[in-house]
């Protein structure tokens, strides 16, 4: 009986791989970044935390970060971040009982030479939570790591951005 389902485990399993491979499915690696962005400078009017993520990201794609803005190929320029809380709900004692945390970030891309790659754009994210006065503390935690997260998909989003920018004016 146990050799049955180890050979059934590895018929699923091989079939699933199987499928996947079919439909075209990859893990996710790197974002292969455009022509042109082997040296990036950015230029951010942007929390420390986004800024970080979105060296870290870039660096993991193959671009060389430099300091001094005649040195790069490409620019990349956060113009705006933004972070909000709002009351979603409240009690029947009018008390908070869930917020809407909303972050958004406009960012755009340009060659040194002044042409642009993307044109300004806004990532804007929304993610709701629970919260209870007793926790408090907890709760702020939470709400923190919530707008992390969102910064970290939003630099996500934005190579994935770049990266399609690549793909589209490949196309003939």
């Amino acid at each position: 009986m146990q050799k049955y389902l180890i050979h059934a485990f590895r018929l699923l399993l091989l079939t699933t791989m199987l499928a996947l491979t079919a439909c075209g499915f990859q893990l996710r690696g790197h974002a292969d970044l455009p022509q042109g962005m082997e040296k990036v400078y950015l230029q951010a009017d942007a929390s420390v935390i986004l800024t970080r993520h979105l060296q870290r990201a870039l660096i993991q794609a193959g671009a060389e970060m430099v300091t001094d803005i005649d040195q790069a190929t490409a620019i990349l320029m956060i113009e705006n971040e933004e972070q909000k809380r709002s009351v979603l709900s409240v009690s029947d004692t009018a008390r908070v009982r869930e917020y809407e945390s909303f972050y958004s970030v406009t960012f755009a891309l340009r060659k040194n030479d002044g042409s642009i790659i993307l044109p300004k754009q806004t990532i804007e994210l929304r993610r709701d939570y629970s919260f209870n006065e007793n926790v408090v503390l907890a709760k702020e935690r939470e709400q923190a790591n919530l707008v992390r997260d969102m910064q970290e998909e939003a630099v996500q989003v934005i190579l994935r951005k770049i990266r399609y920018t690549q793909k589209s004016v490949s196309k003939p």
